[in-house]
């Protein structure tokens, strides 16, 4: 019993070196990505007719729940509270 035991583990540990090397191998194979900089160009943004609500970054913050439960306080003209935000001052 002691004997299956071992040989079961050892198999398994095989496979497992295997895997292993096939991770490595392809890992190897996956060519890095370098971005050098992101330039954004807002001066080139052209607006013909402004209206509506815009958001930039806004989901990046929470989740879809919190966004629903603004969006109904922004329709019933209740006061949006935002909570635990942290911001950075920058001079400009």
């Amino acid at each position: 019993m002691i004997e299956q035991r071992i040989r079961r583990l050892e198999e398994r540990a095989m496979m497992l070196e295997n895997e292993t090397r096939e991770f490595k191998a392809a890992l190897q194979n996956i060519k890095p990505v370098h971005i050098e900089n992101i330039n954004y160009k807002v001066q080139e943004l052209i607006v013909h007719d402004l209206s509506g609500t815009l958001h930039v970054g806004l989901t990046a913050l929470t989740d879809a729940a919190q966004l629903e439960k603004w969006t109904q306080q922004q329709e019933s003209g209740e006061e949006i509270k935002l909570e635990n935000l942290q911001s950075e001052e920058r001079g400009v």
